[in-house]
């Protein structure tokens, strides 16, 4: 079975005149707003294979009910823009944040913040300088699958930036430490002082997700099927600059540039750390294998949001769009 989506997270920034005017008063003044008007659809299809169908469906209801209770699976689906937790306005879009737990200071211990390792709705998330954030900057939808025959799904996935050429923002490099350097290329050489790059905001992109199985039961005399929700699993935190499509840019040989440490940039350039400095890395792995009961649902729950941490969130990655694919394949019980 194959899900393709695409999600279209249409992101704008301000212009340089305006970033650089606050570099002295806020540190990782990241500002992101929507250029144009929602994130769009997600839209998928199944198709069978000879290990047996592994179906998809997305629920118009937000509660915890399964998805048979509502009309069933269905062979191709589409998520509309109230799928989305966070549905993005030109007022409104993604901005960096990190999901982490805050402890309060007591007697000698001072307080701290350690990343959060569950995500769910009672998450808080924070700004990089520590500030809670009460707007929700991330995407939240849930997926369900259905399994007729296998327990093993891989689930795969691959994230595309889709910034047209002249939808770029820049910034210029005030200092000389931290900088990237201007491409991939192993002798690539650093960013001078004085020139101008942009990040790719894939790089800086983390998506995270919880499986929760539900066993069902029918009735004997009235044929009333019930379901019961078993205990969420272990939150997966999945880095996605591995799963990232190869991207042509074409604005300048600048333009994506590769490494760098926004901590010890802009630190160089305002004379402070963040006070969320150690980045909340995840996984790399691009196709976790997931365990299902054959026959009953599950359901994945998504967060897809900008991290405030990354070291690759400069300040050039507002404006930028990105695409989302995915994919489910049973496997073999031995895969």
């Amino acid at each position: 079975m194959k899900l393709r989506g695409l999600t279209k997270l249409a992101l704008s920034g301000v212009a340089l005149a305006a970033v650089a005017a606050t570099l002295g008063t806020s540190t990782y003044a990241w500002y992101v707003t929507n250029s144009t008007a929602t994130a769009s659809g997600v839209k998928g299809a199944t198709t069978a294979g000879g290990l047996g169908n592994v179906l998809v469906a997305q629920k118009a209801t937000d509660d915890e009910t399964p998805v048979n209770a509502h009309g069933g699976f269905q062979q191709n689906i589409t998520m509309n823009d109230g799928s989305f937790n966070k549905v993005l306005t030109r007022s409104s879009g993604l901005t960096p944040v990190s999901p982490q737990v805050y402890t309060e200071a007591s007697g000698d211990t001072p307080a701290s913040y350690t990343a959060a390792t569950t995500i769910d709705s009672t998450t808080k998330w924070y700004t990089a300088k520590g500030a809670q954030d009460q707007t929700g900057n991330y995407l939240q939808f849930d997926l369900w699958i259905l399994s007729t025959d296998k327990t093993k799904i891989k689930f795969e996935f691959e994230i595309e930036n889709t910034t047209a050429a002249n939808e770029y923002t820049s910034q210029i490099a005030y200092a000389a430490t931290g900088l990237p350097k201007v491409s991939s290329a192993a002798n690539a050489a650093d960013v001078k002082q004085g020139e101008s790059f942009t990040k790719n905001i894939v790089d800086s992109l983390r998506m995270a997700y919880t499986q929760t199985d539900y066993t069902s039961a029918t009735n004997a005399e009235t044929g009333a099927v019930t379901y019961t929700a078993g205990q969420p699993k272990s939150t997966v935190i999945l880095n996605v600059a591995g799963s990232a499509k190869t991207t042509t840019a074409t604005v300048s040989d600048k333009v994506f540039a590769a490494g760098g440490n926004a901590h010890n940039y802009y630190n160089a350039v305002l004379g402070e750390y963040p006070t969320l400095k150690d980045e909340l890395a995840g996984t790399s792995n691009s196709a976790p294998t997931i365990t299902v009961v054959k026959g009953e649902e599950t359901k994945l729950s998504f967060y897809v949001w900008v991290e405030g941490t990354d070291t690759d969130c400069f300040d050039s990655i507002a404006g930028q769009t990105f695409s989302m694919a995915f994919s489910f394949t049973a496997l073999e019980d031995n895969q």
